[in-house]
Parts: C-alpha cells; sequence; structure tokens
C-alpha cells in the first residue's frame, strides 16, 4: 500500500495596509470575513469585541481573526493600524471549526519585522515575504491539537473528494462524483462526509465557493457577474444571496467595507 502523501498548507497574503487611525476612525460592527484578518497598532487604545469578551490591542500585540469569526472593533486614539487578509490552503476546513474567536499571538523575543513595518521601511517585497511567514509560523502556534493529528483512516478515504471540492469548485459536482472518487457508494459516502466533516458535501462546496468569490472581490476589480461565473454560483443574483447569508454583507458591500477599513 503507498504511504499517504502528507498534507501541505500554504499562505495566500491578500493585502498588507498600514493606516493612520483616528479616535472612532476603526468602527466595526459585526464584521466577518471568509479570509483570516490580523491586526497590530503602534499604539494601545484599540479593542476587538466578541460578545462579552474584550481583547486589547497592545503596542505591537499580533491578533488573528479566523474566518466566519464575527466580531466588533473601535479605537479610541490616533494609531497607526496594521492589517490586511490572508487565505491559507491546504487545511482541512472542518478541522479549523473550534478557532471562532478572535486570537492574540504571543510576541516572539526579537522579533524586528513588526517594527520595521512600523518604521519609515515600510511595506518592502521583502517584508511582505517576511510577513507572510510570520503569519503562517503564528497559525501553526495557534492551530489547535485536533488539527495537529494526523488523518485517521476515514479522512484519508475522503481526501480525493475534499480535493475536489477545493480544485473544482468552479463547475457543478454530483455526489455520485465524488463518491466514485473516493470508491465508495454514494449512499455511504454521504454518511462517511458527514461523520467526519460535521457537513454536507454540498455545504462544503458552498463554503469553498464563498472563500474563492471573496477572495475575488478583494483581490480583482471584476464585476459580480464575472466572478458569480467564475466561482460556480451561475449568476450574480444568486451570488448576492448566498454571499449575503453567509458574510452579513452584500458582494459590494463587503468589498467596498474591507478594502478601506480593515
Amino acid at each position: 500500500m503507498a504511504t499517504p502523501q502528507p498534507q501541505l498548507a500554504n499562505l495566500r497574503l491578500l493585502s498588507v495596509n498600514i493606516t493612520p487611525l483616528k479616535p472612532g476612525g476603526w468602527v466595526l460592527r459585526g464584521a466577518v470575513n471568509a479570509a483570516w484578518s490580523y491586526y497590530m497598532n503602534d499604539q494601545p487604545g484599540a479593542v476587538v469585541r466578541q460578545g462579552t469578551q474584550r481583547f486589547a490591542l497592545d503596542p505591537g500585540q499580533l491578533m488573528l481573526i479566523p474566518p466566519a469569526c464575527r466580531y466588533d472593533a473601535d479605537t479610541t486614539v490616533n494609531v497607526r493600524h496594521l492589517w490586511g487578509y490572508f487565505f491559507l490552503h491546504g487545511l482541512p476546513s472542518h478541522r479549523l471549526r473550534g478557532l471562532e474567536s478572535p486570537i492574540l499571538v504571543p510576541q516572539a523575543a526579537g522579533d524586528e519585522l513588526f517594527p520595521a513595518l512600523f518604521a519609515t521601511e515600510g511595506i518592502t517585497v521583502r517584508n511582505s515575504l517576511r510577513l507572510a511567514a510570520r503569519l503562517l509560523e503564528a497559525v501553526a502556534e495557534i492551530l489547535p491539537q485536533e488539527l495537529q493529528k494526523a488523518a485517521g483512516p476515514e479522512e484519508r478515504r475522503l481526501q480525493p473528494a475534499l480535493d475536489l471540492i477545493a480544485d473544482a469548485y468552479t463547475r457543478s459536482v454530483a455526489n455520485r462524483e465524488l463518491a466514485a472518487a473516493c470508491g465508495l457508494s454514494t449512499s455511504h459516502f454521504q454518511r462517511n462526509f458527514r461523520r467526519v466533516t460535521g457537513t454536507s458535501p454540498a455545504q462544503a462546496m458552498l463554503a469553498r465557493r464563498l472563500r474563492a468569490a471573496a477572495q475575488a472581490l478583494l483581490e480583482s476589480d471584476a464585476d459580480l457577474e464575472t466572478i458569480a461565473r467564475r466561482c460556480g454560483f451561475g449568476n450574480r443574483t444568486y451570488l448576492s444571496r448566498v454571499f449575503r447569508a453567509g458574510n452579513g454583507l452584500s458582494p459590494t458591500r463587503y468589498r467596498q467595507q474591507n478594502r478601506r477599513s480593515g
């Protein structure tokens, strides 16, 4: 029997921004993103809230916010605000379900990257590469134990279907095709998929398409009709309806808000 190949993860950095903020200049209510968000400030005075929990952004403190985490944020002083988005690829999304709150990452001793970003050196190609590496390292530090475990036999059996969902989201993929890729009957595949991932194949495919649409909204100026076709939604009406249901904002509003304020 062939030795299972290890699952490789990689990070796609979508944006790096440093924005001067005045009191009241960073006000988010019920914010949610399909991508990971990261924040850091050079001065105290900014707060992220989720329900009754309060997360203070102390100077030099890196904060990561997982996808689909809904939160509020505001600032009461003048700060320089480092922020942006990234996607993680190659990680089984069903294992990330335990990450539902903002995460404060301990600052590494002697880490010179973030002071360099806030200094006159600013955002350079070198620093963007260093930032991507630091974010990937930070994610590895805070991943739940469940994610660090090797995939069990049932999950390995489903891997061809998970790969299809990840790569073939632009077209219609029936359950029978996913089941055949795994060498299972359709009914057996559907039961196993829900037991292992906690969701249905259709819901997993929709979540993958929503992530692709969110990425396209942030990375391109393509119109909604084009994004809808490229991401497997067929038309902008359907995209707009499910995007609002999943992210709490219309695609247009999502693009405007996240390009402007983070």
